[in-house]
């Protein structure tokens, strides 16, 4: 969890903008409020971090729902779990069996014409997730529950609120946030001096999340002399 404050970090972001307090009211919206979310959320949400070709994993935005989603028998959808935003995985339990289904893509999910029918109802083996709902497939025959896996959508901070993920990341948004408002209001000196040191700063932290990535895909990597002396085996 991030250790500076949603004041704090519109604090920083009106003195990188050399306290120009007339932002912080325009028809009533505080800029500096919304490029610090927008800075955040951005960070949070997009494939490759803002400005840079650097792709991170957030261990902090992982998710699993708290408690067990549940359908009742003939109903084929669940709702998708509060501020997700997109779903990894989901897994029914039954009988005291436990099912990691399947994802199958929606248009295979519509070309299902048997998913409406009573008499084809059963445990479900598939899902896809379409609008707000995870779809199943089979239809519940059953209530059964389910639990899912999901990559977190993080919320707008609010007064006194930090970020989900980690202290490191604050200075991140802090200077793109600065970046960001600059470029708005034509301040081009200000913008470029926050994005260069933005992207110097990205350039460090981004390096030690990837080692943590590179040591995920060194335990699964496979033995490549087992391999060779096992060949035609």
């Amino acid at each position: 969890m991030g250790a500076v404050t949603f004041d704090q970090f519109k604090a920083f972001v009106l003195l990188r903008m050399g306290n120009r307090t007339e932002l912080q009211s325009v028809s009533s919206v505080d800029y500096y409020g919304i490029v610090v979310n927008q800075a955040y959320r951005q960070i949070c949400t997009s494939r490759r971090l803002p400005e840079t070709d650097k792709r991170v994993w957030f261990p902090q935005l992982e998710s699993v729902t708290a408690t067990d989603l549940t359908a009742t028998a003939g109903t084929p959808y669940l709702s998708v779990p509060a501020n997700s935003l997109l779903i990894h995985d989901v897994i029914c339990t039954y009988s005291g069996y436990e099912r990691d289904l399947d994802w199958c893509p929606p248009e295979r999910y519509k070309s299902y014409t048997d998913r409406k029918l009573t008499a084809s109802r059963a445990v479900p083996r598939e899902w896809t997730h379409i609008g707000n709902y995870i779809y199943l497939y089979p239809t519940p025959d059953a209530a059964y529950t389910y639990e899912a896996w999901f990559r977190l959508n993080p919320p707008n901070m609010e007064s006194g609120q930090s970020t989900l993920i980690g202290s490191e990341w604050d200075q991140a948004i802090m200077l793109l946030a600065a970046h960001k408002l600059a470029n708005w209001v034509g301040d081009k000196v200000r913008a470029e001096a926050a994005k260069a040191e933005y992207i110097d700063y990205i350039a460090g932290i981004a390096g030690i999340y990837g080692e943590e990535e590179k040591d995920r895909n060194e335990n699964i990597r496979p033995d490549y002399a087992y391999l060779r002396a096992n060949r035609g085996r």
